[in-house]
């Protein structure tokens, strides 16, 4: 058929042409054959005959149609006579070969009696096979196991016996075959795991002799049969041994493990690489962060670790423990930065892994450019791991964005950033930001070389506390910077919920050979003892549900609180002023040097205006005297007490907001702790704070408007004016319904809330409701016979938001984040439209 068109074999161009086709599906042809069929659907065909056999077929034996519905085994004269039609008699050698080629069909086994397997036929297994004791590797196919599932054993058992004369078959199912092999005989077996969603096959393998210990030699011998066997098939394919960790398994055989799918992904992070088993390397569970010593494992793999070792002439060195049977913490600095107008990055969560990792000493700070500098040049001293969690950005130039003091942005290129300050001493530097490798390789051409951990793409913020976590626990068992990246993928790779890509993205560059070869870089820093700054405590504050964040005013505030002692927030009832102030308290108050990070306070202006009994204050008098200077220091110490900082000043507001009268812990401190009263303590405490760096905010919430204050009010102002003599880095901020002008003899600047832009209160209103947005929601619904073919489908969300923005009930609601919420609580399948809102009406 080609000839006439110049295809030939002797032109060379006739193969490529049909593997061409063949790729493009309009034909079927493989390499070797002699015939090419131009119908695929002529093939199916044939196997469908196969597949669909009947039961009962006319002049065949019950038991041959039994054996290939059950069996999935086919005799020869079964074939003939299910190809008997004129379609494919004539072709049954073409047939046999074709099918043969793409696994339809398998060889049968030399003593199965038939002469071929079906696949798709074979039945699975009801029960493991049963092999006690056995001693279990898993073979990981690097993802191409899902393409092979029907056909990998049938046709690895073929190969297996065409390779090894002494193979003997013992069962043979869809997921699972067992067989005896060699000279005195092993017992093993093949099985898929986990069966509902596969994985891994596991290869299951005891001696033949009960009672006999698994030789090393014939384990290897074993494995390598099988990688032959796959060769000899499928040379493109390979697979990667590897163990279950004896960390986490009691019972690597058991099942138990691989009931769902979910739960085969987190057993299966529970494994050691044969490579990994077999090199001089620490072994370590990257599923829970611990390491493995030898006496965990196995003992044919002990054995054969301790063999190759040997060979390699190389032990694996002793990790250093000090006197107490700990290794010494490795030292890092731990520097962040997530400035206003930017997303926040969940810096808390990589705080919290520092903290829990032992053999992990860590000091925080904020990344600004006079910290970042300072850092460096301290580093000089000593070598550092220095530790960078910011954003970064690649236009115009790579940048990374920094903060200033009150939280605002600071970008700084590639070239700005090396001449902060001497990188010179850097032993390790961590920057997980999301595409950040472009910016740290330009560092390093500038300052370096010394070893980085980076991404090459944005990353997902739980595969990056993931990769942290893992870091870190391997760091603090003191593995090399190499090994700890490693496990540290490993742990993201294994991790499951969609992260098994994610883990390509963290990179290890910079690393040298003196760095590769030694953990030396790491144990200098070892022996650095943290500095005294290195204590730290976020403390958590009440946040606020669904928070629109508002940037610009928080900048603008922070930047008045840093120059003036009072500052207001102000605006009309249900702006949100006090979603505000709680949000600010807690950003603030993060460790590491931000504007409050000594302690940000937050106390309702209402509780000062009852009595200890709970009921209103009765007069003016009374609201003048001790008690409300009491009732303030009582709730001003217990919130210290709870959200200060770590150390004396917290013991002291904490006894003193308990007390009114306080108990001394020691002579030096008997005359600060004998004077009576909690407002006094309070005084005293707030001196104590003066002697710490940074400043300390109280804020006070609720205020009325000041044509409408009441004389509690009137008596607070003077209360505050006295706490703002004794404390000189106390900063209030207040909140109220109206501008009030002084505290006393401090001027109060006043910043008013702005309702909310109508996209952002598209989102809050979105955010709170209790079903999705149709059109109809928005145009009225078509009236008449149309009526009754309307069907209401949901908008996309960018239409929604386009909508929602221009509409009407969004204008009634002005942008109020108290009217917003308390409208979308409306929103729920009992209300028809949104034209038909309470708000729309004119209701409220």
């Amino acid at each position: 058929l080609a000839e006439p068109f110049g295809l030939t074999r002797a032109s060379g161009e006739l193969q490529p042409c049909l593997a061409l086709f063949h790729r493009l599906g309009q034909l079927l042809y493989f390499k070797g054959s002699d015939c090419v069929v131009l119908d695929p659907q002529w093939l199916l065909d044939a196997m469908a005959q196969v597949v669909g056999c009947p039961r009962v077929l006319a002049n065949q034996p019950p038991s041959l149609t039994a054996a290939l519905r059950c069996h999935g085994r086919l005799n020869a004269a079964l074939l003939q006579h299910l190809w008997a039609g004129d379609r494919f008699r004539d072709h049954i050698e073409t047939l046999e070969a074709f099918l043969e080629h793409f696994d339809l069909l398998v060889p049968a086994l030399k003593d199965a009696g038939v002469r071929w397997l079906v696949p798709s036929m074979l039945p699975s297994c009801r029960d493991p096979p049963g092999l006690d004791g056995a001693t279990v590797v898993l073979l990981d196919f690097h993802g191409a196991l899902r393409k092979l599932l029907v056909t990998l054993l049938p046709r690895l058992l073929c190969q297996l016996q065409r390779i090894e004369n002494t193979l003997k078959v013992i069962s043979i199912y869809r997921d699972t075959v067992s067989f005896r092999l060699g000279e005195p005989p092993v017992f093993a077996a093949l099985d898929l795991l986990p069966p509902a969603s596969p994985v891994v096959v596991r290869l299951s393998v005891v001696p033949g002799v009960s009672g006999q210990f698994m030789e090393v030699a014939k384990l290897k011998w074993v494995l390598e049969t099988v990688r032959k066997a796959l060769r000899a098939w499928l040379p493109q394919i390979s697979f990667a041994a590897k163990i279950p960790c004896p960390e986490c398994s009691s019972n690597a055989y058991s099942l138990d493990c691989f009931r769902t799918s979910r739960d085969s992904a987190r057993a299966l992070s529970h494994v050691l690489d044969m490579a990994e088993l077999m090199s001089e390397r620490h072994l370590y569970c990257t599923a829970k962060h611990r390491p493995v010593t030898e006496k965990q494992l196995p003992v044919v793999f002990r054995r054969w670790r301790q063999d190759n070792l040997n060979v390699l002439n190389c032990p694996p060195a002793a990790l250093a423990f000090n006197d107490e049977g700990r290794l010494p913490s490795a030292f890092v600095t731990y520097m962040y930065a997530s400035p206003l107008g930017q997303g926040q990055l969940d810096v808390a969560s990589e705080m919290q892994a520092l903290q829990q990792t032992e053999g992990i000493s860590a000091e925080v700070h904020v990344a600004t450019t006079d910290k970042l500098c300072n850092v460096l040049v301290a580093a000089q001293a000593s070598s550092v791991i220095l530790h960078l969690t910011a954003h970064c950005s690649m236009r115009p130039v790579p940048s990374v964005w920094l903060e200033d003091e009150c939280s605002g942005p600071r970008c700084l290129s590639d070239k700005e950033l090396a001449e902060v300050g001497p990188w010179g001493r850097v032993s390790l530097l961590i920057f997980l930001g999301c595409g950040s490798e472009l910016l740290v390789r330009r560092l390093l051409d500038r300052c370096g070389p010394f070893p980085a951990v980076c991404c090459n793409n944005p990353v997902f913020d739980s595969a990056a506390k993931n990769f942290v976590k893992a870091f870190y626990h391997a760091l603090g068992v003191g593995s090399s910077i190499e090994d700890c990246y490693r496990w540290a993928q490993q742990s993201v790779r294994f991790a499951g919920n969609g992260m098994q890509q994610e883990a390509d993205k963290f990179v290890l560059i910079g690393l040298d050979a003196a760095h590769a070869s030694t953990t030396a870089p790491i144990r200098d820093l070892a022996l650095a003892a943290p500095s005294a700054s290195s204590g730290w405590y976020w403390p958590q504050n009440k946040r606020v549900e669904q928070y629109i964040a508002r940037s610009d005013l928080a900048l603008n505030v922070a930047q008045l609180l840093l120059k003036r002692k009072v500052g207001m927030v102000w605006g009309q009832q249900g702006i949100g002023k006090t979603a505000f102030c709680r949000e600010f308290c807690y950003r603030f108050s993060a460790p590491g040097g931000r504007l409050f990070s000594k302690a940000a306070l937050f106390i309702d202006a209402r509780d000062l205006a009852a009595t200890s009994s709970g009921h209103a204050a009765a007069d003016a008098a009374d609201c003048e005297g001790n008690d409300l200077r009491d009732r303030l220091a009582r709730l001003v110490l217990s919130e210290l007490a709870e959200r200060g900082p770590r150390g004396r000043i917290t013991a002291l507001a904490a006894c003193g907001a308990t007390s009114s009268t306080m108990v001394p812990a020691s002579a030096s401190e008997q005359t600060l702790l004998t004077r009576p009263g909690r407002w006094q303590a309070l005084l005293d405490v707030g001196r104590q704070m003066d002697g710490a760096e940074g400043l300390w905010l109280l804020v006070v919430d609720g205020l009325r408007d000041p044509d409408m204050k009441t004389s509690m009010e009137i008596a607070l102002v003077k209360v505050l004016q006295d706490l703002l003599d004794a404390a000189a880095k106390l900063r209030i901020l207040l909140t109220s319904s109206g501008h009030w002008k002084r505290l006393g003899e401090n001027k109060i600047v006043g910043i008013e809330v702005e309702p909310l832009p109508p996209r952002q209160a598209a989102l809050l209103f979105a955010r709170n409701m209790h079903r999705r947005l149709y059109l109809h929601d928005f145009e009225p619904p078509p009236r008449g016979p149309a009526l009754q073919e309307f069907k209401p489908e949901p908008l996309r969300e960018e239409e929604a938001f386009e909508r929602l923005e221009a509409s009407k009930l969004l204008r009634s609601l002005g942008g109020v984040p108290g009217r917003l919420i308390k409208a979308a609580d409306e929103v729920d399948e009992r209300l028809p439209s949104l034209l038909q809102h309470s708000f729309v009406a004119g209701h409220t």
